[in-house]
């Protein structure tokens, strides 16, 4: 089995995304890849479905099994990849998540059965073979995967937390959580300062 990390980054937040490369580096469990799909925009549009459909294709060529999307501004644990995979699945995901706003120290946290965000969202390479994808510009691809998925795919769930989504405001975002008048986060200002400290400032 080799597993790989498909990240797509249009370069305009370099210091997320070497604090990514070191979080998948420290990982207890090597990847035998981690894929930077970071070529240059072409314009300022959401680019994310591009990049990751990129990041298959070459991930298919290099004989890889099964792939993470890990997404350059998160926090991944350095037992994520570990308790994450699970053996017989197509596709594996998380049906909560927790949002943490850097910007205001605020945190949320989701419930979402029969689906994952996808930053916490893996799968096998020729999962997504037959799945048709949605306009290059729409951000949600996580709902479009997960919709789809759980019709035709052998699918897993883990109730547990383990990544969070950092919501920012740096670079183009897809989601709403990064403007904080759209999304309700409950203030905790220390919620990241024992964790990780590269989110505490």
């Amino acid at each position: 089995m080799r597993i790989a990390a498909i990240t797509p980054t249009r370069g305009d937040r370099p210091k997320f995304l070497e604090n990514c490369i070191t979080q998948m580096q420290n990982q207890t469990v090597k990847l035998d890849k981690h894929y930077i799909i970071d070529y240059p925009p072409t314009s300022n549009e959401v680019d994310l479905i591009e990049r990751v459909k990129y990041g298959i294709e070459l991930a298919k060529k290099d004989g890889i099994d099964f792939v993470f999307i890990i997404e350059d501004d998160d926090y991944y644990p350095t037992d994520f990849i570990e308790k994450t995979y699970k053996e017989g699945f197509d596709i594996i995901g998380y049906d909560s998540t927790v949002y943490y706003h850097i910007g205001i120290k605020g945190k949320k946290e989701m419930t979402h059965p029969e689906r994952s965000s996808l930053f916490c969202t893996a799968f096998k390479t020729n999962a997504l073979d037959f799945f048709e994808y949605p306009n290059p510009t729409e951000p949600y691809l996580d709902l479009k995967i997960w919709k789809w998925g759980v019709k035709n795919l052998v699918y897993y769930l883990h109730h547990n937390i383990l990544a969070v989504g950092i919501k920012h405001g740096v670079g183009i975002c897809g989601g709403n959580g990064h403007d904080v008048n759209r999304f309700k986060y409950d203030l905790d200002p220390n919620f990241f300062i024992n964790k990780l400290p590269f989110y505490a400032h």
